[in-house]
């Protein structure tokens, strides 16, 4: 008897004490942009865009994607296309947005380190 109240007692702590597991980083980047034309008004409507991340020489990564545009607005999950997964997160990168087959718009965007990579867990999480 007292075995099996021993048992069950350290099943019942385990079930208590297990945290549950952290969920996995995201592997995608938020970005919501505004188009306009060349008369500065809202695009609305089904736009190519090339997403492109540099780290201090040539593009990294490349993301090509038709995005839907709504009164100038935007809002793509970068990676969604193509993995992010080969890329250092906790580093920094810019990231340049051309439309269609028109040259990148400049400046580009600056992403800042600190990013997660896949895998790697949050030092903020308990």
């Amino acid at each position: 008897m007292r075995c099996l109240l021993t048992a069950a007692l350290a099943v019942c702590l385990g079930a208590v004490c297990a945290a549950p597991a952290p969920a996995a980083p995201p592997e995608t980047i938020t970005f919501q942009g505004r188009l306009t034309d060349a008369d500065v008004q809202p695009v609305t409507g089904s736009v190519n865009l090339t997403f492109k991340l540099y780290n201090g020489g040539g593009a990294v990564w490349t993301e090509t994607r038709s995005v839907t545009v709504t009164g100038g607005g935007y809002s793509v999950l970068l990676g969604d296309v193509a993995s992010l997964g080969s890329l250092g997160l906790n580093e920094s990168y810019t990231l340049g947005v051309a439309v269609g087959s028109d040259p990148e718009m400049l400046p580009r965007y600056a992403l800042g380190a600190g990013l997660l990579r896949p895998g790697q867990r949050s030092p903020c999480r308990h």
